[in-house]
């Protein structure tokens, strides 16, 4: 089998690992990582991971204003900026959303698209109030699908089979982020989950002969962002990404984002990984 059905473990068991043996980033989408690194950039990369054969993808995301490309129909005008298809003079931006010290970057089109090359940037309309918030993993979502030639995809890729992540910088350095609403929610939307709720055992004061016993409760941790990938998980994504685009994992931080109650877990890297030529995943082993 090439998947597992949602809900996912919350534990990544040696069953589980067994479907995740063949993940890997997607050699086109490490092509452009590497095109980026080459070429100095320190872009923010947004992630998506097919849980249908464990691919990952994953493009430099940058956004445009809401009113550079329309059309009657939001479904063209998306598919028009998932393509790229607005002139090389425009100005398009990015920030790091992670850190409250992150500032929003600005370039020309042609200046970004000439180190990364034409298509291969991920594009979005931001949103006038919320900039990026929410619209990133879907702008990915759709270049996916305009670019599945050089991507190497036949078929088609499931929205509600993706997790998300992304790779981003502010001024501590480079770091991973595991949060997206895709791991809540399969689609970002709906009633069921993309992971089986925590389970905690509590104790709990009996009367009688057996004066302690356990029960088995759901109970959240009011400072963690509920958008986060289980431990776990995030230390599988740790794995495939530090051996995949040569990373070398530094340490693991909780940050709280800009406007934001919650913690969010993030991995900080370096670009000089000692474990970049290992080829299984063994989750939860450190790269350095």
């Amino acid at each position: 089998m090439s998947t597992l059905a949602f809900p996912l473990p919350r534990k990544v068991t040696p069953d589980v690992l067994e479907h995740l043996r063949t993940a890997h980033v997607n050699a086109h989408c490490a092509s452009i990582w590497r095109s980026g690194r080459n070429n100095g950039r320190q872009d923010t990369f947004i992630g998506l991971i097919n849980t249908v054969g464990w691919s990952f993808y994953l493009a430099p995301c940058f956004g445009i204003d809401a009113d550079l490309v329309v059309d009657d129909d939001p479904a063209v005008a998306a598919n028009l900026i998932a393509r790229g298809q607005f002139p090389g003079t425009t100005d398009v931006k990015a920030n790091s959303t992670s850190a409250r010290d992150a500032t929003m970057v600005t370039i020309k089109k042609s200046v970004l698209e000439g180190v990364y090359g034409a298509g291969n940037v991920c594009y979005t309309k931001l949103d006038p109030h919320k900039g990026f918030d929410g619209l990133s993993h879907k702008a990915l979502y759709r270049w996916i699908n305009v670019n599945k030639g050089p991507l190497g995809i036949s078929g088609g890729v499931d929205w509600y089979k993706l997790l998300g992540f992304a790779i981003q910088k502010d001024n501590d350095g480079y770091y991973m982020r595991f949060a997206s609403m895709l791991n809540v929610h399969p689609g970002q939307e709906g009633e069921s989950l993309s992971f089986v709720k925590k389970e905690i055992e509590e104790k709990i004061l009996r009367l009688g002969c057996i004066p302690w016993g356990t029960r088995t409760i759901d109970r959240s941790n009011p400072n963690r962002e509920p958008r986060d990938l289980p431990k776990d998980w995030s230390r599988f994504v740790e794995e495939v990404l530090a051996r995949d685009l040569g990373l070398s994992l530094i340490s693991r931080d909780q940050i709280q984002s800009r406007g934001e109650d919650q913690y969010s877990r993030l991995t900080r890297f370096d670009h000089a990984s000692r474990g970049s030529e290992r080829e299984s995943i063994d989750t939860g082993i450190r790269l350095v």
